[in-house]
């Protein structure tokens, strides 16, 4: 069996390729960013409520801070707003700027991350 190695051309095209999806998928995240904020907001100010709704983020996003299974049919019960915030932190969560700390920093901005973790009784 012979084994084709890449001339230096097509191994020079390969890295140019990769380098520009790269390129693209940081600006990409980049951009997820600002909306993935202002959603986050968003969900955090329906939580204060304390109806059926505010049980079904906290316990999406408690998945996402913890890692505790939850369906993600509950996406399906939100509000269509709220779904798309949902999604749109869903897309920028996990990126430098936007990790667990985003969502420790939003309950207790809204006063509100004791209300959060009592999902597990954790403090």
């Amino acid at each position: 069996m012979k084994i084709n190695f890449p001339t230096e051309q097509e191994s020079d095209a390969m890295k140019a390729e990769f380098f520009k999806r790269m390129k693209k998928v940081r600006l990409e995240r980049e951009a997820a960013l600002h909306p993935a904020e202002t959603g986050l907001t968003e969900l955090v100010k329906a939580c204060k409520s304390d109806c059926g709704q505010a049980y079904k983020i906290r316990a999406l996003l408690f998945s996402l801070w913890n890692g505790k299974a939850t369906s993600l049919l509950e996406v399906v019960d939100l509000d269509w707003e709220l779904r798309k915030h949902f999604a749109a932190v869903v897309l920028a969560f996990g990126h430098n700027d936007f990790f667990y700390d985003a969502i420790r920093s939003a309950f207790k901005n809204e006063n509100r991350w004791d209300w959060f973790l009592e999902e597990v009784d954790v403090k």
